[in-house]
């Protein structure tokens, strides 16, 4: 070895390794740890002596993985503080490729070991001796509790994993037992399957360990053998020990099992190893947007409150509550993602600002989740119209409670009042209180809201309420540091950490604009984010609400605008003309609202997502589906970026769009159901002004609604197109759902109403509404006023040319003869309406009509032909899915 020497101290005496070897002086020479001719190795056995290098070493750049692992049973340990510091140290290396874990398990460790190849393992957290006499480190379980696992263990997962060195730092890791040598930490890990361990018992966040590990890390990434890496790092924190009287130089110590000096292959010119990273995008959960994540990362306490507690029912329902853009529905996601690979079925019930959630999507939703789980008496339950809502619904979390489902209740502030935050609609209000009461089986819920909702102002105690902190910023840094680009830049000083810092304690407090934050760093300037940084100002009397609304505003100004400024101008028109979807569509969907040709639009597409605008998610059946990103829509869609002409004839387009998928039934190319898809239609008309065409979409939901059973949704719906306008389509719905719960009174002053609209020149809706008014009497048993009533109808029906409505005044006239129990005059009658119902294509009305006919020769004794009808008809019900 030339002038270098090593002394080498090898026992299986314990207290002889824990003696300071660092601290010999020989005469006229420095200390033994400042030489830089004496390198000092410890070997925890005697025989054999340390065994020559023959292998060889993975390239260069330096590969270090790091974990933070701070159970909450154990002494307080910031992990948080030490990946910050730890991120500072390795990232501002530019020969440093590194990795961080998210979660301080011991699985953890092992699957990133694995994926990542490191050279270094750097392990910072708690070690212990336990009564065996064995080292053991202190991991985290899901709980975040402690599970202890033995160097012994540790050793097992790295053999043959190419791993040289693990350092270990933290309270008593660098410290042998009080038995045999092998105990320890260190001293079990040392062995032919890893080459070396380095203990320290102090925090890494602690600045003298902060200095050793910066001076260490940067040495081994120059390439310089580990002995002299130690040597640079005792010299880094030298004059800070001196300064404090500190002999805290002497207690990193090395051990080791080889001769080898290098970790990595010295050799500069040998072409680096691919990095491999891991790819961790997280889709969101079907019909939903939010939740999804380019890179999931932090949260780790909040996973640890909630999965297990969920998963074991201790917690039946978790309430995520925080401002907006503070990641609850990325976390809801993470959670119920987790549940599923446990057995739970998810079941997402999003709300959205123009289409909020309502009992009749409740119910729609958990028939069509009960059914696709086998549970069809359940699902003809919550779909019987002789039930009220409410008795349904209740019904519903029934089912729940003795079934694996995870609700998930998203973006639920939608349906609140602001003022009293109580939830708007009385039906889900009742829901929303039985499911947080009375969710006591197999199912579980998962709310996000940025408050609480006043509807149980005390919750049980199977709900947990769950505020979400701030995005600290060792998860901010670890975020920005998964892109390759900007991980050089910082690496190579042209981000500094300071200014990094800077960023996140005036916009980096929530992961909101996360994703948009990172692109623009690929390319700005630190002299330019410094003077963009330099106009953030905040009010001393701004509340949170003010403050994140200051903050979307100037991360809009300084990083969405500079990203949009980069598109092209067709690109930057047809991005926000596509922000007029709220949903994710497929290439077909962004074609019809932007009106870029197909063949040129996939190009622009992935210009929208390299800057991180928009990004397109891959759903388990396939299709690629593309969406805006949320935080970015009314930015996009503000009339310095779109006139308010174009962005009308966006919204517009997209309704048609979404319409026609319903007409020709093909809403599975959006992943939702057909009754969303035209709620959503509705939605985008309503916005463009479209009133006619949100009139047509609204009357199909409605007639969808009224054979639903949810009639409360019928009102509301209508009721707002009442407030844009007085037509009388809305009004006949609204009475034609208070008919159906046989509120007479109010049916009829609603459809008198109608009438009045109407006028004399929309004769459509007068018959509509006389034939309404005439049912009433019907169904109150004034036969001679319905008859008359009937017959106005059918003369204005037949004037028309509404078929539909001819065979409808028909088949009432018919009705009305049986309630007499004119037979002879009933038949004729509903075989005129039948053969109209044929001629027109209308099923259900034939089935109707059939199963009517049926009744009539099962009155006169006519059985056989009685069973043809209504086996003509059952088969009519079947073919159009009418269960």
């Amino acid at each position: 070895m030339g002038a270098h020497k090593l002394l080498v101290i090898a026992s299986d005496v314990p207290e002889v390794l824990n003696l300071p070897w660092e601290l010999l002086r020989p005469p006229d020479r420095e200390f033994l740890g400042f030489d830089p001719l004496v390198g000092i190795r410890r070997v925890p056995w005697v025989d054999p002596p340390p065994a020559d290098f023959g292998g060889s070493l993975r390239p260069r750049p330096l590969r270090v993985l790091i974990l933070a692992c701070a159970p909450d049973d154990a002494p307080t340990l910031d992990y948080e503080r030490e990946e910050e510091a730890l991120l500072e140290i390795l990232g501002t290396g530019p020969d440093v490729a590194f990795e961080v874990g998210d979660l301080g398990t011991f699985e953890e460790l092992r699957d990133r070991v694995d994926s990542f190849r490191p050279h270094i393992v750097h392990l910072t957290g708690h070690g212990s001796i336990k009564p065996d006499g064995q080292g053991y480190f202190e991991f985290e379980d899901e709980r975040g509790e402690g599970d202890p696992h033995s160097a012994r263990e540790l050793r097992d997962i790295l053999s043959g994993s190419g791993v040289q060195a693990v350092f270990v730092s933290g309270c008593q890791t660098g410290k042998a037992p009080p038995v045999e040598a092998l105990g320890g930490i260190c001293q079990g890990l040392v062995s032919a399957e890893v080459p070396f361990a380095m203990g320290w018992a102090a925090s890494i966040a602690d600045p003298i360990a902060t200095e050793f590990a910066r001076g260490l890390y940067r040495a081994l990434a120059d390439g310089q053998p580990i002995d002299r890496a130690l040597l640079r790092g005792r010299q880094a924190i030298r004059a800070m020990c001196v300064a404090r009287g500190d002999p805290s130089w002497t207690l990193p110590v090395l051990y080791a099992a080889t001769t080898q000096t290098q970790v990595a292959d010295p050799d500069s010119l040998r072409p680096p190893e691919p990095l491999p990273r891991r790819s961790t995008v997280q889709q969101p959960l079907p019909g939903m947007t939010e939740g999804y994540a380019e890179h999931f990362v932090g949260r780790r306490r909040a996973l640890q409150r909630l999965l297990p507690a969920l998963r074991e029912g201790r917690w039946q329902t978790v309430l995520l509550t925080g401002i907006g853009g503070a990641g609850k529905s990325a976390l809801a996601t993470r959670i119920v993602r987790k549940l599923e690979a446990q057995g739970f079925t998810p079941l997402p019930l999003p709300s959205a600002e123009k289409r909020p959630l309502s009992s009749g999507q409740v119910l729609e939703r958990c028939g069509d989740a009960f059914l696709a789980a086998g549970l069809a008496d359940a699902h003809a339950v919550v779909r019987n119209v002789q039930l009220s809502e409410d008795d349904r619904l209740r019904y519903a979390v029934t089912v729940l409670n003795r079934s694996r489902f995870v609700l998930v209740l998203d973006n639920f502030e939608v349906n609140l009042d602001t003022i009293t935050r109580r939830v708007l609609d009385p039906t889900l209000a009742v829901f929303y209180r039985h499911l947080l009461t009375d969710l006591a089986g197999g199912s579980r819920a998962v709310v996000t809201c940025r408050y609480a909702p006043a509807e149980l102002p005390e919750l049980p105690g199977t709900v947990r309420e769950d505020p979400l902190d701030d995005f600290p910023y060792a998860d901010f840094l670890k975020y920005l540091l998964r892109d390759p680009v900007v991980e050089r830049r910082y690496a190579h000083g042209q981000l500094p950490p300071e200014l990094l810092r800077k960023l996140h304690r005036l916009l980096g407090g929530t992961p909101r604009f996360l994703e948009q934050v990172r692109q623009a760093l690929r390319a700005m300037t630190a002299e330019e984010l410094r003077a963009e940084l330099q106009t953030v100002t905040f009010p001393t009397s701004a509340d949170a609400s003010q403050l994140g609304d200051l903050r979307d505003k100037y991360s809009e100004g300084i990083f969405a605008a500079r990203l949009y400024g980069s598109l092209t101008s067709e690109a930057r028109r047809a991005l926000s003309r596509a922000a007029a979807y709220p949903i994710a569509v497929p290439m077909a969907g962004l074609v019809a609202v932007t009106g870029v040709p197909p063949d040129l639009l996939p190009a622009i597409a992935r210009a929208w997502q390299d800057c991180a605008l928009a990004y397109a998610a891959a759903p388990r059946e396939g299709t690629a589906r593309w969406t805006v990103y949320g935080i970015l829509r009314t930015w996009l869609l503000a009339a310095e970026r779109l006139s308010a002409e174009e962005r009308c004839a966006a919204h517009r387009a997209a309704g048609n769009y979404l319409s026609q998928l319903v007409d020709d039934d093909r809403v599975a190319d959006v992943g939702l159901a057909a009754l969303q898809v035209d709620l959503e239609a509705r939605a985008q008309y309503l916005a463009a002004g479209a009133l006619e065409q949100a009139q047509r979409v609204t009357n199909r939901i409605s007639a969808f609604l009224i054979r639903r059973g949810t009639y409360g949704d019928v009102e509301r719906l209508n009721g707002e197109l009442l407030e844009a306008e007085q037509r009388p389509e809305p009004m006949t719905w609204i009475a034609r759902a208070h008919m159906q719960q046989a509120n007479y009174d109010e049916a009829r002053e609603w459809y008198r109403r109608a009438l009045a609209a109407a006028g004399d020149l929309n004769r459509r809706e007068v018959g509509i509404a006389l034939q309404g008014l005439a049912s009433i009497d019907l169904g109150q048993g004034d036969y001679a006023a319905a008859r008359a009533g009937f017959q106005q109808t059918l003369a204005i029906h037949q004037q028309i040319g509404d078929r539909a409505g001819e065979a409808a005044s028909r088949h009432q006239l018919a009705t009305i003869d049986v309630e007499q129990g004119d037979y002879a005059a009933a038949r004729p009658v509903f075989q005129q309406a039948l053969a109209i119902h044929q001629q027109i294509g209308d099923r259900s009305g034939e089935a109707a009509t059939r199963a009517n006919l049926a009744s009539i020769d099962v009155e006169q004794g006519d059985y056989a032909a009685a069973r043809a009808g209504f086996q003509q008809a059952l088969a009519l019900h079947q073919q159009i899915g009418d269960r």
